[in-house]
């Protein structure tokens, strides 16, 4: 590691500004397009996880300002990061975290990444850990936001009471209001939009998120609800949930307007 003079380093003021503050970073999140990638290691029977690990990792370690660390008050350069990842073995519910040098063919590090996964045993391997680590994690379906907690419990606050307004106004201020004509209020639309749109809209897209190729898929979903002890979902009532449900939900969706409209 090559340590860095202060007193000529060109980014000395803005490290003496902003390592005082609370929280001296920022967090960028965007979405990026892998359907390339995961195309390229499907035809060559590679992980596209180990992959996607593999060029994260390189692309950091081209960027000098993602090289820096903090050690008893100095700065350092490192020379490069070392990928420091979750994985799960096969059948396995609890995750292990890996940490392994950068090293060789994208497909070289695939294997080593494999073999030393299979191989681990516990958690992680406390001798690897060290400043040089880059911490990666992969949440398949989930969007990793930059919206920090503060930030979040602030917006639903502005958001709920923003929101529960015209409840509050129903019967009060906004009691000329009848939306479904005399003698309804606002909460009658509100429980219309909520039991008669987003609940049977919501759990038809849940089922076939969890049934169709197009979402979870079906061995996908029974794996996770089977993982564990207790009774398992069991695999004879595939065509019930994968068809027969979709279409109770959707004909109590028409009901529910036809009785509400139409009757």
């Amino acid at each position: 590691m090559q340590w860095i003079d202060q007193n000529t380093w060109p980014r000395a003021e803005h490290f003496a500004l902003f390592s005082g503050v609370s929280n001296p970073f920022y967090s960028t999140t965007f979405r990026v397009d892998v359907t390339n990638l995961y195309e390229y290691t499907k035809a060559r029977g590679i992980s596209f996880y180990y992959s996607l690990i593999y060029l994260v990792s390189h692309a950091i370690n081209q960027v000098e300002n993602f090289r820096y660390v903090l050690e008893e008050g100095k700065v350092g350069l490192l020379e490069r990061r070392i990928p420091s990842f979750t994985d799960m073995k096969k059948g396995s519910d609890l995750f292990h975290i890996v940490t392994m040098a950068c090293e060789g063919t994208m497909e070289e590090f695939c294997r080593a990444a494999r073999e030393k996964s299979m191989t681990q045993v516990g958690l992680l391997d406390q001798s690897a850990e060290m400043n040089q680590l880059i911490y990666i994690s992969c949440l398949p379906w989930v969007d990793l936001t930059g919206c920090t907690r503060g930030k979040a419990v602030a917006v639903n606050i502005v958001a709920i009471l923003i929101l529960s307004m015209p409840c509050v106004l129903g019967y009060n201020v906004l009691s000329g209001f009848a939306p479904f004509g005399e003698g309804t209020a606002i909460l009658d639309l509100e429980d219309f939009i909520v039991s008669n749109n987003l609940l049977p809209l919501g759990s038809l897209v849940y089922v076939l998120f969890c049934t169709t190729r197009y979402g979870w898929g079906w061995k996908n979903f029974l794996t996770e609800a089977n993982t564990g002890e207790g009774p398992k979902f069991p695999k004879w009532v595939r065509p019930y949930v994968t068809y027969i449900i979709p279409l109770i939900v959707i004909f109590l969706f028409v009901q529910g307007y036809w009785s509400k409209f139409a009757a």
